[in-house]
């Protein structure tokens, strides 16, 4: 496959805040800050584009039966939303991706694993988990 172009980005803290001074980061690294923004986004809290994200909550976007957490969890729905995001991400190869959902009922928290190949030739891996906030 061709790449379409190399990630270049702003090299992001564990925190999702920018680092200073400045850093880039490229390639693999590049790819996985993508996957983790894109599966951190909630629909409808970008005012560029309200559309973008995963439906995690409901909200003005969102409805109800839309929402992947708040209600009774449909893993399937889940699955594809997810897969959605990441598959979003530059330079990944979408044949390649493994996704591993796991739901916990009592603690209200959703964890997703991952693994997918870059159009670098490299396997990257992550885990993002997903709670529900505590109203108040």
């Amino acid at each position: 496959m061709t790449l379409r172009r190399e990630p270049i980005d702003l090299k992001l803290d564990d925190n999702h805040d920018l680092i200073i001074p400045l850093q880039r980061t490229s390639g693999p690294a590049a790819v996985r800050q993508a996957i983790d923004i894109r599966l951190g986004m909630i629909r409808g809290e970008w005012f560029a584009d309200r559309n973008r994200g995963v439906p995690w909550f409901e909200n003005d976007i969102v409805p109800e039966y839309q929402a992947l957490l708040g209600q009774a969890f449909d893993e399937g729905r889940a699955r594809h939303e997810i897969r959605k995001a990441i598959l979003d991400a530059p330079n990944v190869n979408p044949a390649s991706l493994v996704l591993e959902l796991a739901y916990d009922s009592a603690t209200r928290t959703m964890e997703c694993a991952w693994t997918i190949d870059t159009l670098f030739g490299d396997t990257i891996n992550g885990v993002f988990t997903r709670e529900i906030p505590e109203e108040g």
